[in-house]
């Protein structure tokens, strides 16, 4: 019985590496900028995603720069499914009983001025996880969802994304 578990274990590991393998052209890139109008001057929208960032949350302030509208902010998911909810990090087969011990993203902001009481907000996020088995650790680049950047570009003052809807069924 173990050895018919073991050879089924084995079995999944290979079909998922070459699965993976067969699709490894078809990826994403990983860091997708995401942007939205804001209508709001430059100045009211920094401003105010200064305030969201310094205030107690996921997200802290690391740097920022008022000149060129740049905030740089370092988030921490609160729980493994909220980090899902924002990324999804590929593991190899070797690695697929790892458990998530850390996670983080940074997420650089740009706020430009569009006209006189408007802005164009853009963020990127570059999410990166640590996951572990025993004492071995594997660090993970990790693909954005959009779920963080549409958090910043609400916090910033746009129009919240639609939620994604299913399918129909028939």
């Amino acid at each position: 019985m173990r050895t018919a578990t073991f050879i089924a274990i084995i079995a999944l590991m290979m079909s998922v590496s070459f699965t993976g393998h067969a699709r490894a052209q078809t990826i994403a890139p990983r860091l997708i900028p995401k942007s939205a109008a804001v209508s709001r001057s430059q100045r009211a929208v920094f401003a105010s995603l200064r305030n969201y960032l310094t205030a107690p949350g996921s997200c802290t302030l690391q740097s920022e720069n008022e000149k060129t509208g740049t905030l740089v902010a370092r988030c921490q998911a609160p729980d493994t499914q909220t980090w899902n909810r924002w990324a999804y990090c590929k593991v190899g087969a070797m690695n697929l009983l790892d458990t998530l011990q850390s996670s983080s993203a940074i997420a650089t902001i740009k706020v430009s001025r569009s006209s006189r009481n408007a802005s164009f907000v853009t963020v990127t996020a570059d999410l990166n996880a640590v996951y572990a088995f025993s004492s071995q650790t594997n660090n993970v680049a990790c693909v954005s969802r959009g779920v963080l950047e549409n958090q910043l570009l609400t916090a910033a003052g746009a129009s919240p994304a639609p939620e994604p809807t299913a399918a129909p069924l028939f």
